[in-house]
């Protein structure tokens, strides 16, 4: 083999790509996940009568606060990321009204309980 010939193969095996450029963020993603995790925390109500399912609903509404947050700082203000943040603020509030009435009922329980002879 000639030298110029090595030369152009270590030439071609040295050049490198640059990385593809990731597409622009404009918030869309954490508007979907905003809206998904505002849809689940709207579900747990249903189970929120079991202290864990309201627990769980409050959490997925505060993450999904946080993601439309997110979503409007980084410039998405498309009708996902209102709905995943309206869906959020109803989860939110509806799971905190069954903790209190779980809470409210386990001490009317314990009063009639403890009262049960009367």
């Amino acid at each position: 083999m000639s030298d110029e010939y090595k030369e152009n193969s270590i030439e071609q095996t040295s050049q490198v790509q640059a990385p593809a450029v990731a597409p622009a963020n404009n918030g869309e993603s954490q508007a979907v996940t905003a809206l998904v995790l505002g849809i689940i925390s709207l579900a747990c109500v249903v189970a929120g009568f079991t202290v864990v399912g309201a627990v769980a609903g409050i959490v997925l509404a505060i993450i999904g606060l946080v993601m439309a947050h997110k979503s409007s700082v980084l410039g998405c203000t498309n009708g996902k990321r209102t709905a995943g943040f309206v869906c959020s603020v109803v989860g939110l509030v509806l799971n905190c009204i069954c903790v209190v009435l779980v809470c409210f009922g386990l001490a009317i329980a314990a009063v009639a309980m403890s009262c049960w002879w009367l």
